[in-house]
């Protein structure tokens, strides 16, 4: 998958409610799944929210209270009832080995799948690293050890369609380019820009620490608990978390670009006055094509990819951050560039690509640039083969024939309607001529 979605499993802190479920989060990474926190209840959300077992390849938990972890037992057995294919790895405070063996061993099932445990100790860990991201985890500061994860995509290479066509590189070329960094005396460098990477960060249960700016900088998107209003920040303080002016106030410092608040006490029943907090603290995010709270939110950011913010939750508080470029947009930049080659013949007629060579020309994701493929399909330009990807269409006398014949039809349909229109309407359009030919 490449569109990159956090699914809002639950928002409450300590109890659920009859509108909050307890916490879960799944985050969609280019076709991986990380669960973080499975509170109790998070297998029905998966449900309710369209997630299955085998999207999940990573579960990250911040700590061992039961609004965080309790989901684990359900979560792990689905796994394995469910057989998915492929291992999945658990992070969570090696402080809490037992809890965790004890969730993972509740009850009596079968285990068919490897989960792989790789527990965090210290002050700060890498715990992956993978062609997609980096993923680390710091020391938060509250009554039982808990850190907080941050993802970090690789720093890349975008191709500028406009670059390229100045100097006169295009099709196969383009990849030769990119391999070797050089072609006839043009560099990468003087076709392309930095794309900087994506930056995601998770912080629950914590009161202000070093950890939490440290996790948040320079975030895309970071999802960050605020369990309590400003003028309970006494409350906050005695038990370990923040207030939604103390989060907004990090993210601000930050930089971050979109915020997401969550892990509300019972004792609030309007989550829309956190993000009043918050803007009064003074995070202003980018412009934003729609407000996103509630259920069934979605908010998209960061051009190049889509972003989408998808609750099942009632409580959520969403700040919304920048504007961006979603998957239909680009999806039509990506088909409007291609034509522009065919039509041009910079792509010559039989000359073939796979949907991957075209998307690490533009350095998009490769969803936007297989819809944008498919349309020109229809559009007649290209051809598709299921096994050899597509070919820019060579065009025979019959198809040019037929392209006339369509013509003159549209044409002739035209007039026939004007004259028609004409008659019901009086003699000032009668003498509109048909063309000649």
């Amino acid at each position: 998958m490449s569109v990159r979605e956090l699914v809002v499993l639950g928002t409450a802190s300590q109890v659920p409610t009859r509108h909050r479920n307890h916490n879960g989060y799944l985050l969609r990474w280019d076709g991986e799944g990380i669960l973080f926190d499975p509170g109790e209840g998070t297998q029905r959300q998966m449900l309710r929210a369209g997630v299955a077992a085998h999207d999940i390849d990573r579960i990250c938990v911040t700590h061992f209270h039961g609004d965080h972890s309790l989901g684990l037992a359900g979560v792990i057995q689905r796994i394995n009832l469910d057989r998915v294919p492929h291992p999945v790895t658990a992070h969570y405070p090696a402080s809490g080995q037992h809890f965790f063996d004890r969730l993972r061993y509740a009850t009596a099932y079968r285990e068919t799948v490897e989960l792989a445990q790789a527990p965090v100790d210290g002050e700060a860990a890498v715990l992956a690293v993978t062609d997609a991201y980096t993923l680390e985890a710091r020391r938060l500061s509250h009554p039982v050890e808990s850190y907080g994860y941050r993802i970090t995509e690789p720093d890349r290479r975008r191709m500028l369609p406009a670059l390229l066509a100045e100097h006169g590189i295009a099709g196969p070329d383009v990849g030769r380019l990119q391999r070797e960094g050089a072609l006839g005396g043009v560099t990468l460098d003087d076709v392309s820009e930095t794309r900087r990477g994506q930056r995601f960060a998770f912080v629950m249960d914590t009161r202000l620490c070093e950890g939490v700016p440290a996790l948040a900088e320079g975030c895309d998107m970071l999802v960050v608990e605020s369990t309590f209003l400003d003028e309970d920040v006494r409350l906050a303080e005695d038990h370990g978390h923040l207030t939604a002016g103390q989060a907004a106030g990090v993210a601000r410092d930050a930089g971050v670009r979109h915020l997401v608040l969550t892990h509300f006490s019972q004792r609030y029943a309007d989550p829309a006055e956190f993000e009043r907090q918050a803007r009064g603290a003074g995070f202003a995010g980018e412009p934003h094509p729609r407000r996103v709270q509630g259920r069934g939110g979605v908010g998209e950011y960061r051009p190049g990819l889509a972003y989408r913010v998808r609750d099942t939750d009632e409580g959520r508080a969403t700040v919304p951050a920048s504007g961006g470029v979603t998957r239909s947009t680009l999806r039509q930049q990506i088909a409007d560039a291609l034509r522009d080659e065919i039509l041009a013949g910079r792509l010559q007629p039989g000359e073939e690509f796979t949907v991957k060579q075209i998307a690490e020309q533009y350095g998009v994701s490769a969803t936007p640039v297989r819809e944008a493929l498919v349309d020109l399909t229809a559009q007649g330009l290209l051809d598709s083969d299921q096994h050899r990807g597509f070919r820019v269409h060579e065009f025979s006398v019959d198809d040019y024939k037929g392209m006339v014949e369509a013509r003159s039809l549209v044409v002739n349909g035209i007039f026939r309607k004007i004259t028609e229109l004409g008659a019901a309407h009086g003699p000032a359009l009668v003498s509109v001529r048909r063309p000649s030919w």
